[in-house]
């Protein structure tokens, strides 16, 4: 009997359970995001079951990233979080041009993507023609150099 009470309110009235579930959360976030389920990979779905509430991140196309927390009580999204990530190469150019180089006059030590918090960046170390090893941190959002140094190599 709870059964066809249970049937008939979802068919007359759109009723929902008491929690949204995993699958209608990342339905959620990617109706908001305007994309399909077959064009991105889902990196993180978790619930967080003392406050209710999935943190939800996904990529897009190789260049989007998305983050999103939705409240599993109340079938809404809290918080959502749409960036762009610039490439490697893009992060590279980037810090050579500001050291005053092109990128044929460098060698570039290491790339290393990273995340604090909720920002995702770069961490490039290269050496310029004039013995000198510079370290950059670059916003993969929105190309920002958040942190440059320059050292003298010692010979």
């Amino acid at each position: 009997m709870g059964t066809l009470l249970l049937l008939v309110c979802f068919i007359l009235f759109g009723c929902k359970s008491k929690y949204i579930s995993k699958a209608e959360a990342q339905e959620l976030v990617l109706n908001d995001s305007h994309r399909d389920r077959d064009s991105v990979v889902f990196t993180q779905i978790e619930l967080d079951r003392k406050k209710w509430i999935y943190e939800i991140e996904f990529t897009a196309d190789g260049t989007y990233e998305y983050e999103y927390q939705v409240d599993a009580k109340k079938w809404e999204i809290i918080i959502d979080d749409d960036i762009i990530i610039y490439s490697r190469k893009d992060a590279i150019e980037i810090a050579v041009v500001d050291a005053g180089y092109t990128v044929d006059e460098v060698e570039v030590l290491s790339t290393e993507q990273d995340k604090k918090s909720w920002e995702t960046y770069y961490e490039i170390e290269f050496i310029g023609s004039w013995d000198y090893k510079y370290e950059y941190e670059i916003s993969a959002n929105d190309w920002r150099i958040i942190s440059s140094e320059k050292l003298i190599i010692k010979n």
